[in-house]
């Protein structure tokens, strides 16, 4: 990989799957405290995830987005199947319920950075 090709945009579907695993690792997280938790432990848990969880997902995302950025496409697929694969070992299988909510965040992202990537060469025809 060139130097100057690590300054480039990564391609919305790399940057889809680091949200989508980013999503699922905090997920599987919270869901283990939560699991855990009882009583006002949980009520405490649920107020702190309305303003931690989102930035725990950004903060997970943002990590794997700049590790892909300097890797080529098959080491992307190896580490995104690895960190899959161990979350399924360690956590288990994902409820329904947390499988729909980070495919809602992967349409969102995906669209996002499809429109994103779209007006990028609108303003290259400029």
């Amino acid at each position: 990989m060139r130097p100057s090709d690590r300054s480039s945009p990564l391609p919305y579907l790399w940057t889809t799957l680091a949200y989508v695993v980013g999503t699922q690792w905090v997920n599987w997280g919270w869901s283990r405290l939560a699991g855990k938790a009882s009583g006002q432990e949980l009520v405490v848990l649920l107020l702190y995830s309305i303003f931690l969880w989102p930035i725990a997902v950004a903060i997970a995302s943002l990590i794997l987005i700049a590790v892909f950025k300097h890797t080529p496409g098959v080491v992307r697929a190896a580490i995104t199947l690895g960190l899959l694969a161990l979350g399924l070992a360690v956590f288990g299988v994902p409820t329904v319920w947390n499988l729909l909510f980070t495919g809602f965040i992967a349409i969102a992202v995906f669209v996002h950075a499809q429109r994103e990537d779209q007006d990028n060469a609108d303003l290259e025809k400029l």
